[in-house]
């Protein structure tokens, strides 16, 4: 999909190369007769699921659950089967600018998936990634969150407030980009991300219409990783 503006779509290129430009740096820094700054090397933390696994019963939060690497079955949705997801640093070789969340998928993404990262950050409880697209529609990247008082109704996950950030499909992947100055209040560069899982929802609906994002059709086991913003 179209990112939103130049400045994110160089932000999610540089997320991509996964290697910080610290020889730019370094050239600017020798130019000005300055030693140019450096950051710690970028520690990424990420982990896997089988692939072959989207059919919405190995352990998708069905009624009987079985092994979570099962891929007994043969039929797999490959644009709902998720294979990893990734958390990585976003920066100039200087500063930190934000981070990237990554879902590699075993086909590219398609229209009638909810596509989500949970997890918490500093004291919210909800620190969703979410990338909604419904038939017919456009698809909607958000940071979904409970950072701040909100007067949403009570829904699946009550008091959450959803906040548009960008999002690109790169290949088979989803690579949701936040930015430093898209984080809620109370979370900033050291604050802790707690990441649960990784899954997907069919989507029950059309664009324009009230939609349901269920059933689960493939969701990796849960974590208990942590990332600190800017690591």
């Amino acid at each position: 999909m179209r990112l939103r503006s130049t400045v994110t779509t160089a932000l999610v290129v540089t997320a991509l190369v996964a290697t910080p430009s610290l020889a730019a740096g370094k050239a600017a820094g020798k130019a000005a007769g300055k030693p140019a700054a450096k950051l710690a090397p970028s520690k990424p933390v990420s982990w896997t699921d089988p692939a072959g696994d989207a059919n919405g019963l190995n352990d998708q939060g069905g009624v009987a659950p079985v092994d979570p690497g099962s891929t007994a079955t043969p039929t797999s949705l490959g644009s709902a089967d998720v294979l990893g997801v990734t958390f990585a640093r976003i920066d100039d070789g200087k500063k930190v600018l934000g981070l990237t969340v990554t879902m590699k998928l075993g086909a590219p993404p398609a229209a009638g998936t909810l596509y989500r990262v949970t997890g918490g950050a500093a004291n919210c409880t909800t620190f969703w990634f979410q990338y909604t697209w419904t038939v017919g529609g456009t698809a909607v990247p958000v940071l979904r969150h409970n950072c701040s008082p909100s007067s949403s109704p009570t829904a699946a996950v009550s008091n959450t407030v959803s906040v548009p950030i960008a999002a690109a499909v790169v290949g088979s992947s989803v690579v949701w980009t936040l930015k430093l100055s898209d984080l809620p209040d109370g979370v900033k560069v050291g604050s802790v991300l707690s990441p649960a899982l990784g899954e997907t929802r069919a989507i029950v609906g059309a664009a324009g219409q009230s939609v349901v994002t269920a059933p689960v059709i493939d969701q990796t086991a849960t974590q208990q990783l942590t990332y600190k913003i800017g690591q």
